[in-house]
């Protein structure tokens, strides 16, 4: 495998290629190595799609890694960002499937409340700042044409990406679990109508899907005949 250290060498292993998987061990540099995915992941045009599994290293490796990985504003890795998810979300069905998934990095329920237990500074940290960004582009979703008066703010990549693939249940769960802030937090987001219309379009999918679902068990009962007894 390339040295990913060497930055340069990484750039030229990705040229051409759409994905990509990096394995590690507990003998790699895996901080530093995050750096330079993260970085590379940041500069190339379009982004390869880099597949990070840290399912085979120790319990103080990926705590590392994902305290790095929280204070990185600009992540835009998925399976890193997924497994963040997973540390962040109210509802996780933690059967014996979704251990055994090789984009999760935890190995069962106990490694990861491990985690969670570790990092319970950074995920705090972590979730509030999404919470502050989310109630920004509520608050901002008005605003469709600027001036030069407006100090406008693009939403940094990682929560721009949660955001994106997550609906409204899953942020309000999030949401329950920020710290209290102020209104005076919240900052005045480009392009929140657009992630607004993402959010609203996701939920009225889910409920479509949900209505049909409503229906199809609505007709079955109705085909079905009840005889009396006797």
């Amino acid at each position: 495998m390339v040295n990913i250290l060497d930055k340069e060498s990484f750039k030229k292993e990705l040229e051409g290629k759409t994905e990509y998987r990096v394995d590690f061990e507990d003998s790699d540099d895996i901080v530093n190595s995050l750096k330079t995915i993260y970085d590379v992941e940041n500069e190339l045009e379009p982004i390869p799609n880099i597949t990070i599994n840290l399912k085979n290293v120790s319990k103080e490796n990926l705590i590392a890694a994902l305290k790095y990985s929280l204070e990185r504003e600009d992540l835009v890795n998925s399976t890193m960002i997924l497994n963040i998810l997973n540390l962040i979300k109210v509802y996780n069905t933690l059967d014996d499937s979704f251990f055994a998934n090789e984009y999760v990095y935890f190995k069962n329920l106990t490694e990861l409340l491990d985690v969670k237990l570790a990092l319970t500074n950074e995920l705090t940290t972590f979730i509030t700042n999404l919470s502050i960004w989310y109630i920004s582009i509520i608050k901002s979703m008005h605003k469709v044409e600027y001036s030069y008066l407006d100090n406008t703010v693009k939403l940094p990549k990682v929560y721009a990406r949660i955001i994106l693939t997550s609906d409204f249940l899953t942020l309000s769960g999030i949401f329950s679990r920020a710290k209290p802030f102020s209104t005076g937090d919240l900052k005045l987001v480009e392009n929140a109508y657009g992630y607004m219309v993402s959010l609203t379009n996701k939920s009225a999918v889910a409920s479509k899907f949900l209505d049909l679902l409503d229906d199809a068990y609505e007709q079955r009962k109705a085909s079905v005949w009840v005889y009396p007894l006797g």
